[in-house]
C-alpha cells in the first residue's frame, strides 16, 4: 500500500501540463515549492528560469522569510498590501487550486487540494498530515455528465475555494503577475486569465451544496453541524476521534481543553453523538500543550488519549513523524467496521483561534477545511481480518483499532512555545522593473502608474545606479533581479523583459532552422536545448549552440536556392501550425511566435536571405497562412497578429524589402 505525498498533488498527469495555480498557506519553503513547480510544469528549474513564467502564485501568512523567484523559478511569493489592516490573526488556511491543460488539443482540468500540512519539506519528510483533493474536467462541464449531482458538488467546492482565494488575492500584491509583452498580455497574465475562465465554467455548473468551508463568515465549529447534515445520514454516532497538531496552552487548573469540550457538547446537542460515546483524542506526544497537563481530567471524563498510529508500510519501522494533522472522525463503531462516517479535515487546529473563532485580527485565524461523508469502512484491511486489500480506516487515518492509550502516570509532553516569527513581508511601491536594451547595457524603468520618489536601484557593487529619463542606467547584460532601496528597506526585485518574462535573463539566440521544432510544441512550453545547463541565478542563462547552427552555416555557404528553400520550409511549418490554432489560444500563439522569431534575428540563414532584398515575413500575412478568425486586421485577432509580424520585421530588418511574391 502506498499513499501519495503532498507533492504528488501538484503533479501533472500524462498528456497535461500545469498552466497556473493559486496557493495559500501558513508557511512554505523553496525545496518543496521548487519540487512542486517541476511536477506541475514538467520542467526543470533551468527550463522554468528560461521561460520566465509564473506558474504558482503563493500567498502565505505575512510573517515569513520571502522566497525569491530567482531562487525558485516559476514561483511568486506575494507580499501583503496592508499588514496592520489585515482581517485575520494568522493566515492559516492551506489550499491549492491548480489548473492543467491538455497538450494535444482542447481540454483542461482543475484540481483542488486542501491540506492539513504546510507547503514545506518538513511536511513531506517529518510530519504526519492529511490531504483531500478533487478534480473537475472540462469534458464534464461541457457535456452531459454521468453523475450530475456529484459534478455539481465538486464544482461547488471549487467555487467556494476560488472565492476564498479571490478574497485573499485582494489583500496581497499581485502586480508581479501582470507584466505585459510588447504585443499585449504577458505569458503569466495569460495563464492566470485562462485559469479564471476555467473557474468561471466550474461556477456555472456548481450546485447548492459544498464540502469546502472557511472561517470568514463564522468559526469552523459553528458551521460543522449544518455541513454534517448536508452530507451524511442523520443520527447519533457512538465514536468520535479528535486529532490536532496544536492544542490550547497549558493552564494551572489542568481542566480538559475547552475547545474539545465545546466540540463534544455541540455534537451531542445536535444529536450526532450518543449519551455515552467512545471518545479518542490524538496528540503529538512530544508537544500537545494543554492535553499534557489535563490527563487526569480527561481520563475522569472517560476519554482516552493516543499517540498517532504511524503506518509502517507508509513511513517505515519506528517512524517518529509528529502529528500535525487536524481532523474529526465520527461514526457508528460496530465490531470491526464503522458506518455512517463523517469527517472534518483542514487547517484549523482544535484551539480557540483555529476552530472556535471567526476570522479576525484580534483572535481568529483564517482557516479552511472540508466536511464529507464516507459511508461504511472496515477498521483494518488485509488477510486475517476478513477483508480484501481495500481502503480501511487505519490505512487512511492515523487511528488505532487496538492501541494502548497514554496515561496520567506517563503523560505526553506539553512541548515548547511557538518560536518568534520574522518581520512581515509587506508590499513595496515597486513589484518589478522593466528592462530596455541600450548600448553597453540597458535601462531599468518603472511600470506604468508607479511612483519612483525615494526609490534607489543598487548596482552589483551596491552603489545607486545613475538616474536617467525614464529609469535607471544599468551596465552590462540584463540581470534577472536587482536590489531596490526604499525608506530604508532593501529587497530583491525581479526584472521583466520586453516579452513579459519575469526574472528570466537573456533569451538564447536561435538559428532559423530551429524555429519550426520549437513552435510545434505549442501550446506546451518549448523544450530546452539542454535542461542540465548551469546558469548564473543573478544574471543571465548560459546556453549551448542551437541545434540548427551547423545546418544554417552549410546553407549560407551554398547557393541562394538552398537558403530560399530553408526559409520557405520554416514559413510553411509556421503556417501549418497556426492555421490549426484554436481562437482561445491565439493571443498566446502570437506571443510565442513573436518571441521565437525575434530570437532568430541574427540567424546565419536569415542574413543570407536578407541579401536577396526580399521580406520573407510578407508570406505569413497571406490569408491561406492564417486561421479564419484572423485573416485580416479587421478582427482583434488579425490585428494582434499583424502587429506582432510588424515587430518581428523590425527586429529582422526586412520591413523595407520587397514582398515575397507568388504566395
Amino acid at each position: 500500500m502506498t499513499r501519495p505525498s503532498l507533492l504528488h498533488k501538484f503533479e501533472a498527469p500524462s498528456g497535461f501540463e500545469g498552466t497556473f495555480g493559486w496557493v495559500c498557506g501558513f508557511s512554505a519553503d523553496g525545496l518543496f515549492l521548487g519540487d512542486a513547480a517541476e511536477r506541475f510544469t514538467r520542467r526543470t528549474a533551468n527550463q522554468r528560469a528560461r521561460d520566465g513564467r509564473i506558474a504558482l502564485a503563493v500567498m502565505l501568512d505575512p510573517c515569513h522569510e520571502p522566497l525569491s523567484t530567482v531562487d525558485v523559478p516559476a514561483i511568486a511569493d506575494l507580499p501583503i498590501i496592508d499588514f496592520e489592516g489585515r482581517e485575520f490573526r494568522l493566515l492559516h488556511a492551506k489550499v491549492a487550486l491548480l489548473g492543467f491543460r491538455r497538450l494535444d488539443g482542447e481540454g483542461w482540468f482543475i484540481r483542488l487540494v486542501v491540506s492539513t500540512g504546510n507547503w514545506t519539506q518538513q511536511t513531506v519528510e517529518d510530519s504526519l498530515d492529511l490531504g483531500w483533493s478533487i478534480e473537475v474536467h472540462s469534458a464534464e462541464v461541457s457535456e452531459e455528465p454521468d453523475d450530475a449531482e456529484d459534478l455539481a458538488l465538486r464544482c461547488a467546492d471549487v467555487r467556494a475555494a476560488a472565492n476564498l482565494l479571490a478574497w485573499i488575492r485582494e489583500r496581497f500584491d499581485t502586480r508581479l503577475l501582470e507584466p505585459r509583452s510588447v504585443g499585449g498580455a504577458g505569458p503569466t497574465a495569460q495563464a492566470c486569465e485562462q485559469l479564471d475562465a476555467w473557474l468561471a465554467a466550474c461556477a456555472e455548473a456548481a450546485g447548492p451544496r459544498q464540502r469546502f468551508f472557511d472561517s470568514r463568515s463564522g468559526s469552523l465549529l459553528s458551521q460543522l453541524v449544518p455541513l454534517i447534515g448536508q452530507h451524511v445520514p442523520q443520527g447519533a454516532r457512538n465514536f468520535l476521534a479528535l486529532g490536532s497538531g496544536f492544542y490550547e496552552a497549558p493552564t494551572s487548573k489542568g481542566d480538559v481543553p475547552s475547545v474539545l469540550v465545546r466540540i463534544e457538547e455541540t455534537l451531542r446537542e445536535a444529536k450526532l453523538l450518543t449519551q455515552a460515546p467512545c471518545i479518542h483524542v490524538y496528540v503529538n506526544e512530544d508537544a500537545c500543550q494543554a492535553v499534557a497537563t489535563s490527563m487526569l481530567a480527561i481520563q475522569k471524563r472517560g476519554w482516552q488519549v493516543f499517540a498517532p498510529a504511524r503506518s509502517e508500510t507508509l513511513y517505515g519501522r519506528d517512524s517518529r513523524r509528529a502529528l500535525h494533522a487536524k481532523f474529526l472522525f465520527s461514526g457508528w463503531w460496530r465490531d470491526s467496521s464503522c458506518s455512517k462516517i463523517w469527517m472534518y479535515l483542514g487547517s484549523g487546529n482544535l484551539t480557540g483561534p483555529g476552530f472556535c473563532s471567526r476570522t479576525s485580527l484580534s483572535g481568529g485565524n483564517l482557516e479552511a477545511g472540508v466536511v464529507f461523508g464516507v459511508g461504511s469502512l472496515p477498521w483494518l484491511s488485509g488477510e486475517g481480518k476478513g477483508y480484501e486489500e481495500v481502503d480501511s480506516i487505519t490505512s487512511l487515518l492515523p487511528l488505532h483499532y487496538e492501541g494502548t492509550p497514554l496515561s496520567a502516570q506517563q503523560p505526553p509532553a506539553p512541548g515548547a512555545a511557538m518560536p518568534e516569527r520574522p518581520q512581515p513581508f509587506i508590499a513595496l511601491p515597486v513589484a518589478w522593473l522593466q528592462w530596455q536594451d541600450a548600448e553597453g547595457g540597458g535601462t531599468l524603468s518603472l511600470p506604468a502608474a508607479t511612483s519612483a520618489e525615494g526609490l534607489e536601484v543598487l548596482a552589483i557593487d551596491r552603489q545607486p545606479c545613475p538616474r536617467e529619463a525614464g529609469g535607471w542606467s544599468w551596465a552590462g547584460a540584463m540581470p534577472r533581479q536587482v536590489t531596490i532601496r526604499w525608506s530604508g528597506v532593501e529587497r530583491a526585485t525581479p526584472v521583466v523583459d520586453a516579452f513579459g518574462r519575469i526574472a528570466a535573463g537573456v533569451l538564447p539566440v536561435l538559428q532559423l532552422e530551429d524555429i519550426g521544432a520549437l513552435l510545434e510544441s505549442f501550446p506546451a512550453l518549448p523544450p530546452s536545448e539542454d535542461p542540465t545547463d548551469d546558469f548564473d541565478p543573478a544574471t543571465e542563462l548560459v546556453d549551448g549552440s542551437p541545434p540548427g547552427e551547423q545546418i544554417a552555416a552549410e546553407a549560407a555557404q551554398t547557393r541562394s536556392p538552398l537558403v530560399i528553400r530553408s526559409m520557405m520550409l520554416q514559413l510553411e511549418r509556421i503556417a501549418q501550425i497556426q492555421t490549426e490554432i484554436e481562437a482561445q489560444d491565439w493571443e498566446a500563439w502570437c506571443h510565442r511566435l513573436e518571441q521565437t522569431l525575434v530570437q532568430a534575428a541574427t540567424s546565419t540563414t536569415l542574413e543570407a536571405f536578407r541579401s536577396l532584398g526580399i521580406n520573407p515575413l510578407s508570406a505569413l500575412l497571406n490569408e491561406s497562412f492564417r486561421p479564419d478568425y484572423a485573416v485580416d486586421a479587421n478582427t482583434p485577432a488579425g490585428k494582434a497578429y499583424e502587429d506582432a509580424i510588424a515587430r518581428v520585421g523590425e527586429a529582422w530588418k526586412v520591413t523595407s524589402l520587397l514582398e515575397l511574391g507568388g504566395l
